[in-house]
């Protein structure tokens, strides 16, 4: 019951995204910004990468990258919270 309980509390404290590359070229450099840094090396075309990410406390998440040697930057999420996990594809 008590891991059960641990595994509970940790998983509404936690972000879920599958990143989808919907694009027709390689998307490089991603870098998801926000509740808790990470990096995306590349995605290929048609390609997905699920990432978790911790709530720390009430944040947003932003993605950076490279399409064709251009910089993006594009939202996410404006806002999650403790106790307010979830999972989405972006």
């Amino acid at each position: 019951m008590l891991v059960y309980s641990w595994i509970a509390i940790n998983w509404i404290n936690t972000l879920r995204i599958t990143f989808v590359n919907e694009t027709s070229v390689d998307l490089t450099n991603i870098k998801v910004v926000g509740c808790e840094d990470k990096t995306i090396e590349s995605l290929k075309k048609g390609q997905s990468k699920t990432i978790w990410l911790k709530i720390p406390g009430d944040c947003g998440v932003s993605i950076n990258y490279k399409l064709s040697g251009v910089d993006k930057s594009e939202d996410v999420t404006g806002y999650v919270t403790n106790e307010n996990g979830y999972s989405m594809t972006f």
